[in-house]
Formats: structure tokens, C-alpha cells, sequence
């Protein structure tokens, strides 16, 4: 038998009703229990058991018909019923924590894949700039454009490139790659001739016309 310190709400009720001689059949036939809900008492299986109050007013009805002090045997089921729910607590917690484990390693190994492809993408952009020859984009002039001033203002950018030319001599760009330069016309067709390099020294060009005609030849 259970001593007073292990003494439950479960095992107390068990131990009267096998002192007085009764089945659980007999018990369940005389309180109109199911025997099923006897046996989770008796167990104190909480999973197979109603909510409070229902469950308080199972307990005391069957320990009205055991004949029992009510009170007594609710205090003690209550007693053991709080320190079974914070064993539950604390294992669903290591349970919750359990679970939440593969979750974060999948967001460490998305971070990682992630970080990952950041990288190889910036190695492959650095590489193009190697590898890659020198792209050339004029803004201005346009092409077979018609000028009647001299001084021709030239705009553009330029990609992937170490040093640009612009009718043999070399010109600045900034860090983006644009560039602004004056060049003097002469009369008649012009073309226009930017050269640009690659880190590898791989040569771009970009040739383009432009017909020059003076004010005062065109009368």
C-alpha cells in the first residue's frame, strides 16, 4: 500500500473501493460512471479525463458513492494533478524545444546557402570585369547627327573598362563610368572614334559619324 506522502487522489480511490470489495463493473453500474472514466481516475490518465469542473464533480460523486470524505479526496487528486501538469509543462517545453531545433538549423542552412549565393554572385560580377570586354554607351551625339557648331560636347559611359580613348588620346571617366568631353569638328563628315580597355587589356570600339556644316557654307 501507497504510504501518506505518495498518497494520491488516483490511488486512494482504487485502495477504498478494492477495501470495500467492489469492481469496477460493480462500481460503474452503481454510480452510473463509465467504467472507462473509473479507470482514468483511478489511474489519473488526465488525457481520458474532462475539464475542470467536470472532472471535480466526477471525483466527488464517486467518492460519494466509496462513501469518502469529498473534500479530502478532491484536495488530494488537485494536489497531484498540479505537479502532473508542471511535469507536462516542462516536458512539452523540452518537447517545444526539440522541435523548434530543426526549424532554426533550417533558417542556419537557408542563411547560409543564402550568404552563400551572394557571394558567388559578386565573384562572378568581379570576374566579368576581368573577362568581360569593355562595353561603350554614347549618349550624345546621336547617330548621323547633323551639327552647326564646331564644338562638339560628347556624353557617354563606359563599362568594364581600365582607360578610354577618344580619337587616340585618353580621356577621365568617373566611377560609374560616364564621361564628358569637348571635341572640335571640321567640315564635312566627321567620325568619331572611342577606344576602350578591359582590365586584360581586350580593346573595345565604338566609331560613330557626324556632319559638320558651318552656318555660313550652308547659304
Amino acid at each position: 500500500m501507497a504510504t501518506q506522502e505518495e498518497l494520491t487522489g488516483g490511488t486512494y480511490l482504487r485502495q477504498m473501493r478494492e477495501q470495500k470489495g467492489l469492481t469496477l463493473d460493480k462500481a460503474s453500474q452503481d454510480s452510473k460512471i463509465i467504467k472507462k472514466i473509473l479507470q482514468a481516475l483511478e489511474q489519473e490518465d488526465y488525457q481520458n479525463l474532462p475539464p475542470s469542473p467536470y472532472l471535480e464533480g466526477l471525483i466527488k460523486d464517486y467518492a460519494r458513492y466509496l462513501r469518502l470524505n469529498e473534500e479530502k479526496v478532491l484536495a488530494l487528486y488537485l494536489k497531484n494533478k498540479k505537479n502532473s501538469t508542471t511535469s507536462d509543462t516542462s516536458f512539452s517545453h523540452k518537447e517545444s524545444v526539440k522541435s523548434v531545433l530543426p526549424f532554426s538549423q533550417i533558417v542556419a542552412h537557408f542563411l547560409q546557402f543564402f550568404l552563400l549565393g551572394l557571394f558567388l554572385v559578386y565573384c562572378g560580377w568581379e570576374l566579368s570585369q576581368f573577362l568581360l570586354p569593355a562595353k561603350i554607351t554614347l549618349f550624345t551625339p546621336t547617330p548621323n547627327f547633323v551639327a552647326s557648331n564646331p564644338d562638339l560636347e560628347i556624353k557617354g559611359q563606359v563599362k568594364r573598362a581600365k582607360s578610354l580613348f577618344l580619337q587616340g588620346q585618353e580621356i577621365r571617366f568617373d566611377q560609374r563610368g560616364f564621361f564628358q568631353e569637348q571635341l572640335r569638328l571640321v567640315e564635312g563628315l566627321n567620325t568619331l572614334e572611342l577606344k576602350a580597355f578591359n582590365p586584360l587589356g581586350k580593346e573595345t570600339t565604338l566609331e560613330q559619324q557626324v556632319f559638320f556644316s558651318s552656318p555660313v557654307n550652308s547659304f
